[in-house]
């Protein structure tokens, strides 16, 4: 069975996800308290940076039609990573990032951007 998903709440939850990551990576990077908030104590301040690094221009690509599939790739990537350190540092609750990721994959199999292509169309 083949569901139809409206375009309008694939784009909604595709601007929302990235949205979110952006703001959330931006805190990340930029904000000292977040280093406080569970599951952020404990990690090496280089990893943090990497990660919130990152995760701002995937988001940004992830926004882009003719980038989102390049986007798509490294946001999984880093929401992967993500969850490895989380689990390196035993916190396994990890949940939220697979939800994330998931909700990553299913945009970007959804909606299918093709640019125009420049020049003349026949």
């Amino acid at each position: 069975m083949k569901g139809q998903v409206s375009k309008t709440a694939l784009l909604g939850l595709q601007w929302s996800l990235g949205v979110v990551f952006f703001i959330q990576a931006a805190l990340l990077a930029f904000s000292k308290s977040e280093i406080q908030f569970a599951g952020h104590a404990g990690i090496h301040h280089w990893i943090r940076i990497v990660l919130a690094w990152s995760e701002m221009p995937a988001c940004v690509l992830f926004l882009v039609p003719r980038a989102m599939k390049l986007g798509t790739l490294l946001l999984i990537a880093v929401l992967a990573l993500a969850a490895l350190v989380h689990m390196l540092q035993g916190n396994f609750q990890i949940g939220g990032l697979l939800i994330y990721a998931a909700a990553v994959a299913v945009v970007a199999s959804q909606l299918h951007f093709e640019a125009p292509l420049p020049g003349p169309q026949s």
